[in-house]
């Protein structure tokens, strides 16, 4: 009796230490945080605006409009790991313009972005590159969080918002609030 009493505090103990907290009812089937999210390359697109913050030249103020706001639309791809962590190519079109009047501002970066395991994946995202403005080019970051929904396995819809920074004639920030798709490939 002594023995088979042990052996049940043995198995429930050894049990209790295996039991792994996992999301009740999360996407991806309820087997752990790791199977929900997705994982493998992905593509994605988003649209929405921007608003350029600092002071524009007093030449590039006589010589161009002043686009402050503007319409903006970007695209990336690149690979999701099954931890949450995504590495990415990223190209922006923000479409105001640069301090220097030198024209609208794009954006190439490579950057990270993790994804938190909830039902609405919250994530935050550090970007680096060149900003591109009527030929020239100048050092650029940004920062980001957002949140994706997902529509499917594979599929998901983001709401981020971005804080550009641009270095033309002075350190300058472009913030962006867009919505966004993106489809995966993968398991």
């Amino acid at each position: 009796m002594r023995r088979a009493t042990w052996l049940s505090v043995a198995i429930a103990v050894v049990g209790i230490r295996s039991a792994r907290a996992e999301l009740i009812g999360s996407f991806g089937g309820g087997a752990g945080s790791y199977a929900r999210f997705p994982h493998g390359f992905f593509i994605g697109a988003d649209t929405g605006w921007a608003h350029l913050i600092g002071d524009i030249t007093p030449v590039a103020r006589a010589t161009t409009s002043d686009d402050r706001d503007a319409w903006c639309f970007g695209v990336r791809g690149g690979y999701q790991l099954l931890s949450g962590l995504a590495i990415q190519l990223r190209y922006d079109r923000l479409g105001v313009s640069s301090p220097d009047g030198s024209g609208s501002l794009s954006f190439a970066t490579a950057g990270l972005r993790y994804s938190f395991p909830m039902i609405v994946m919250p994530f935050v995202e550090a970007l680096v590159g060149s900003a591109f403005h009527d030929g020239d080019a100048s050092l650029s970051g940004g920062l980001g969080i957002g949140l994706a929904m997902f529509v499917s396995r594979h599929a998901s819809v983001d709401l981020t918002g971005r804080d550009w920074l641009v270095d033309i004639d002075g350190i300058h920030h472009v913030p962006t609030l867009t919505i966004g798709f993106t489809a995966g490939f993968g398991g």
